[in-house]
């Protein structure tokens, strides 16, 4: 709103000027916290901040969901390995698959890894069942 006196005008208090128009700054989605700053997408103003809804984090102009997102597992820009799942905020893998290193492997199967990671078969073995 605006109060006009004596042929000058000034916005009411608790808001700004902007172009033409008086806005509250501190709530205003598209002039969050002064003129022209816009919120991203998913995001709200309050209190002149743009923020995420309850549960979600901001990660750079983006609310995400650190306990899901595979490209913000438990924080900002960490990113599970190629076939893992960020759950809870941890990478990990789905299925039978084990988290060795970085990567899913069948431990039943993987010669670098048989049946716990890090356990190698010898050079004419094979891991079959957990076993070299």
């Amino acid at each position: 709103e605006e109060v006009c006196e004596g042929g000058a005008c000034e916005c009411t208090e608790g808001r700004e000027r902007c172009g033409n128009v008086c806005i509250d700054t501190r709530q205003n989605d598209r002039n969050c916290g002064a003129c022209g700053v816009t919120c991203g997408a998913g995001q709200f103003c309050r209190d002149g901040r743009c923020q995420c809804p309850s549960g979600l984090g901001l990660c750079g102009e983006r609310c995400v969901d650190t306990r899901k997102d595979t490209q913000n597992c438990g924080a900002c820009n960490t990113r599970c390995g190629a076939n893992q799942v960020c759950t809870d905020g941890r990478c990990g893998c789905t299925g039978s698959l084990t988290l060795c290193g970085g990567q899913c492997v069948e431990t039943d199967t993987d010669e670098q890894n048989c049946r716990t990671c890090g356990t190698r078969c010898g050079p004419s073995q094979q891991c079959v069942g957990g076993r070299c």
